[in-house]
């Protein structure tokens, strides 16, 4: 529960935004030198689901753990 209370957090889901875009820029480069086209897809995708969740404010993993998916739900618990 503590996960999705920090997710959930402007900290959070900020952190969630950045790693997303560091996930862009290096999914790009990979692909675009042609040295791990293959992990460059999975980055890019993985930074749409990052960014996404972020703005959101949806947390995927937090289901994993036992925790709400909406961010407002795990603020109020």
């Amino acid at each position: 529960m503590t996960l999705a209370r920090f997710m959930a957090r402007p900290v959070g889901r900020g952190l969630r935004v950045v790693v997303g875009l560091v996930f862009i820029v290096v999914g790009i480069v990979l692909f675009v030198v042609h040295v791990a086209i293959p992990l460059g897809v999975v980055l890019v995708v993985l930074s749409v689901l990052l960014i996404g969740g972020g703005s959101a404010n949806v947390c995927p993993l937090a289901v994993v753990t036992g925790g709400p998916f909406r961010g407002r739900d795990a603020l109020s618990v």
